[in-house]
């Protein structure tokens, strides 16, 4: 069962849980793990990717945009349910505010939210769907 971690950054700036989603993707990048990065839309997953190794000036992690590929050991950004894996993966990474239909695939979940009401509204609804149907959760403050 997919274990679901929620991500609370106390900002409502969009660019902070751009921030947080690359951070946390590049720390599973680093541990092998498989990672993919569902975003709202095409635009938001290729800003991702352009600023993927903006974080440290002295590492490069490779990542791109479009359908997972299972045998890739670059970072997934995609913004479709076709892009996401047909079989079983590592690490999701949820930036979108809609909830995922392929989220159970994987075996961990990363769920971001921030104070923007809108959004973390959204999230709360998929903390209350996660809970009704058994997946373990968990919450952190960023």
């Amino acid at each position: 069962m997919t274990a679901v971690d929620f991500y609370k950054i106390n900002d409502s700036d969009p660019a902070s849980l751009s921030f947080c989603a690359l951070r946390l993707a590049c720390k599973s990048w680093r541990a092998g793990h498989n990672t993919y990065v569902h975003c709202a839309s095409e635009e938001q997953a290729k800003a991702l990717l352009s600023q993927l190794n903006t974080l440290s000036p002295h590492s490069l992690v490779p990542g791109y945009v479009g359908p997972y590929q299972a045998q890739s050991t670059a970072i997934a950004f995609g913004f479709d349910e076709s892009h996401a894996p047909v079989a079983a993966a590592e690490i999701m990474i949820q930036v979108s505010s809609n909830l995922s239909k392929c989220f159970s695939r994987f075996a961990r979940l990363l769920e971001l939210t921030n104070t923007n009401e809108e959004y973390a509204s959204a999230k709360r609804e998929a903390w209350k769907f996660y809970k009704s149907r058994g997946y373990p959760l968990r919450y952190h403050e960023i």
